[in-house]
């Protein structure tokens, strides 16, 4: 049916009406001004997706409760994510990966996972290139990398379920996986210290 609704223009005085032919359905539309005293159409709620409403009566939860449940998830992978400066893993193993350099010249990369290219990086003497990340709910997470040392040259997966294994600590944290870089080859180890120390592995030598 069509309906006309009156309103109080705020710039004529508040006996001055404007009415607006509009086509209503069950719900009334209600209208109001704005700074100009022209009519405005309140925005209608807009209903939750399906999968939302499935989910509630799977849960036996009302929709408010979800919607509580869903700000406040948010909320804490927001603020875990702020105040680590680094992606929240909340169900999986967050990661940092170093590769670092004991050859006197310049090296390059070029590391890569199947989600991720990482790019070209060129590491000097005694610095190294690092990243963050969270593992794979299956455990597949693998990065692979490309090694240039001059004429030499050669690959090697910087992270996958072996390298994991030597590099995991009994403890849920943050792991870490240090790569050192010689002229001899490549040696990995879960924790930086000297070179001296037995923790370091060799893994494969320069081609």
């Amino acid at each position: 049916m069509n309906g006309d609704i009156g309103l109080v223009n705020p710039l004529l005085g508040m006996s001055s009406i404007i009415t607006e032919p509009l086509t209503l359905q069950k719900i009334p539309v209600h209208l109001h001004g704005d700074k100009r005293g022209a009519p405005i159409r309140e925005r209608r709620r807009i209903p939750p997706p399906l999968f939302e409403v499935k989910l509630c009566v799977l849960l036996g939860i009302s929709q408010d409760t979800f919607c509580a449940m869903h700000s406040l998830f948010t909320f804490v992978i927001l603020s875990s994510s702020a105040a680590w400066g680094t992606p929240a893993c909340l169900v999986t193993r967050h990661w940092n990966v170093y590769v670092m350099s004991d050859i006197s010249d310049d090296i390059d990369t070029l590391i890569k996972s199947g989600d991720d290219n990482l790019g070209n990086h060129t590491i000097p003497f005694e610095g190294n290139y690092n990243w963050t990340f969270c593992e794979r709910l299956d455990g597949r997470t693998v990065f692979y990398s490309y090694f240039w040392w001059g004429s030499r040259f050669q690959t090697l997966a910087l992270f996958d379920s072996h390298i994991r294994n030597m590099c995991i600590q009994p403890h849920w944290g943050v792991e870490y996986c240090y790569w050192l870089v010689r002229p001899e080859g490549f040696y990995v180890s879960p924790f930086n210290r000297s070179f001296d120390d037995s923790d370091w592995v060799f893994i494969k030598q320069w081609g």
